[in-house]
């Protein structure tokens, strides 16, 4: 009788395990499945976490860091930071880990090689410092938020506004290295550039006032390079439009699935280097 009663009682809980576990798989605020490229919870990159705590975590648990802050995103509703890290606990991540190579390996692997090369790539906040002026910039999460120019749209990316508001004075620099994808005129961004890392994500640099010395699509760029100065240009299809707002970088982050462009939210990642930067005379 001790026996069968024990019996049940593992039955139980091995039971309550596994539903557990298929609970992280099918429940609709978990589902990998769900998380395609439009799924806007994975896009906005609620990940306020430093990058020692990615590393140490990623070290502890014997995963990459892509794959740690993914399981993290998915067990808390996509919002990560490194108290939650802190918490994941090794057996539940290498489950969780395990079941959705199972069922879900190709989003899985493509979703943490999103992760893991955003935080390989960027190195370097995108505006420099002077060494001596006090005023530098502001930024807040303005992800989502309304823009009425050219219709009615959401605002993909970061606007790093000067402090100053004075257009060709702040060195932009390049967060990523990479190779130079595009340059030029657009109506909504005026005098941009665009740079796709080796990692294949693109990099988007708007309303710039001028670009520095020798920038040409295919030219090569490395990390902290100077690219060029920011401004206010753009919201006219008449080039060299200016003034229409005031000075800052819009600084934007795309992926491409099967083609198609997909903006990421790029303010916490620029908040986790927000102390990787780079000091200009100006």
């Amino acid at each position: 009788m001790k026996h069968a009663k024990k019996l049940i009682i593992l039955i139980l809980v091995s039971s309550i395990i596994i539903n557990l576990e298929l609970r992280f798989v099918t429940d609709n605020n978990y589902v990998l499945l769900n998380l395609k490229v439009e799924n806007e919870a994975f896009t906005s990159l609620q990940l306020d976490i430093t990058p020692d705590s990615a590393d140490r975590n990623a070290q502890r648990l014997g995963m990459s860091k892509g794959e740690i802050i993914l399981i993290a995103l998915m067990m808390n509703n996509y919002s990560v930071n490194d108290d939650i890290l802190d918490k994941l606990d090794k057996r539940v991540c290498v489950r969780n880990k395990n079941r959705l190579m199972h069922f879900n390996g190709e989003e899985f692997e493509f979703y943490t090689n999103v992760i893991d090369s955003l935080i390989i790539d960027m190195e370097y906040f995108p505006v420099a410092r002077s060494k001596t002026r006090k005023t530098w910039v502001e930024y807040e999460d303005s992800w989502g938020n309304e823009r009425t120019y050219g219709g009615k749209r959401t605002h993909e990316g970061c606007d790093i506004m000067s402090e100053e508001n004075k257009r060709g004075v702040m060195p932009v620099i390049a967060a990523s290295g990479g190779t130079v994808t595009n340059l030029g005129w657009l109506e909504l961004g005026g005098w941009r550039i665009g740079i796709t890392s080796d990692n294949g994500i693109y990099y988007y640099y708007a309303h710039l006032d001028s670009y520095a010395d020798n920038m040409a699509e295919g030219t090569k760029i490395r990390k902290g390079q100077l690219i060029g100065y920011m401004g206010d240009s753009g919201y006219s299809k008449v080039e060299g439009t200016v003034g229409k707002f005031n000075v800052h970088l819009h600084f934007g982050i795309y992926i491409y699935v099967d083609g198609k462009e997909t903006a990421l939210n790029p303010y916490y990642l620029l908040k986790n280097i927000s102390n990787k930067i780079l000091y200009y005379q100006y």
